[in-house]
């Protein structure tokens, strides 16, 4: 079952989503490089690393999947950050 991908705003010292769903196994083997983040709690840009992140059953994740998948578009920002992941480093 897909999870929603969480960090923690460092301002507000909140538990954020990234708005990224994925299941355990995926997410264990994401490589370590650097994902930038607008967080909507605080709206400054976050940089995080899946180690710094974890999993969580979000209320939007059933919703999500009862839809057959994601209606925000998401897809075509998951694109941007597996791009970006490819870079190997940190956002400027």
């Amino acid at each position: 079952m897909a999870q929603t991908i969480v960090i923690r705003c460092p301002l507000r010292e909140e538990a954020v989503s990234t708005g990224l769903t994925t299941d355990s196994v995926i997410f264990a083997t994401l490589p370590d490089v650097w994902v930038s983040l607008q967080c909507p709690l605080c709206g400054k840009p976050h940089h995080w690393r899946p180690g710094h992140a974890w999993l969580e059953e979000r209320p939007d994740d059933n919703a999500r999947e009862a839809l057959g998948g994601v209606e925000d578009g998401s897809e075509q920002a998951d694109h941007g950050v597996l791009a970006f992941q490819e870079q190997g480093r940190p956002p400027p």
